[in-house]
């Protein structure tokens, strides 16, 4: 029962973005730069991250992070 009415949300951002806050997404994915980028839940990838970057949990992925970089659960991956 309860299956069904779970959601999946992904997130998809092209362009720049300043400031982003979200509760909870499966994948939050910004096609450009980004200053501060947080989630309670899920990953987040980048093209740069020119601030600050934390979920609780998974993965935080860009090019480069200026600013701090922190995740409880997953990881924290510079390409």
């Amino acid at each position: 029962e309860g299956i069904e009415n779970e959601k999946e949300i992904n997130i998809f951002v092209t362009g720049d973005v300043e400031k982003l806050e979200v509760a909870y997404c499966k994948k939050l994915e910004i096609k450009g730069n980004c200053g501060n980028v947080s989630s309670q839940s899920g990953n987040i990838n980048c093209i740069d991250i020119e601030g600050n970057a934390s979920t609780m949990s998974g993965n935080i992925i860009s090019n480069s992070i200026s600013g701090k970089a922190r995740t409880m659960s997953g990881n924290i991956i510079t390409k």
